[in-house]
């Protein structure tokens, strides 16, 4: 009782428990893996964020070839209030949506990563832009044509109104029915 701090309030990694319960609820994980989690986190980021220089080194670990410019992408897409670093909440949000989301949830995490400009639309460009990206990282030549090719393939069949853009619902309507588009963005179950 009384002002003092408790174990079910903080916790020796210094989460506070209604933090660990606010996640817990958000997320896809457990009590016991948020707080390994941190550990680790806390352990490789002792800053208590991720900076983008960090993203971009731990990305091309995990991929080799040329990642920077698809990483920056995936560190905007982790990054959610946009202030250049990625703390432990936006880290655990992101994870727990591509690691264990609903085909729903990783479709609007994979909308979001390639809407650049945070419209709510998917233009041509932004979608090439991406894509470029992603064909650059796997080594193929040609990335800039087959990033048209396939961006013309998506619009073809996502932009149902003919707008030039690609709305959220367009995306995640078609998108969750139709494998090849998923298999296109990588997002298929």
């Amino acid at each position: 009782m009384g002002s003092s701090t408790s174990r079910e309030d903080s916790d020796e990694l210094g989460l506070e428990e209604s933090f660990v319960h606010d996640l817990k609820e958000n997320t896809h994980f457990k009590s016991k893996e948020i707080r390994e989690w941190h550990e680790k986190f806390k352990k490789d980021f002792p800053s208590g964020h991720i900076r983008r220089h960090e993203f971009r080194k731990m990305y091309s670990e995990l991929t080799a070839k040329d990642s920077n410019e698809l990483a920056d992408y995936v560190f905007d897409a982790y990054d959610q209030d946009r202030n250049g670093r990625i703390d432990f909440k936006e880290f655990m949000t992101t994870l727990s949506v591509t690691c264990r989301g609903s085909t729903e949830e990783r479709l609007y995490w994979v909308f979001d990563m390639y809407d650049i400009d945070g419209t709510g639309a998917l233009t041509r460009d932004e979608v090439i832009k991406v894509l470029k990206a992603v064909f650059r990282m796997k080594g193929k030549e040609a990335a800039e044509e087959k990033a048209c090719v396939q961006a013309d393939s998506i619009f073809q069949k996502l932009d149902k109104d003919k707008d030039g853009l690609i709305s959220k619902d367009e995306f995640c309507n078609v998108a969750s029915k139709e494998v090849d588009v998923s298999k296109i963005f990588n997002i298929a179950s």
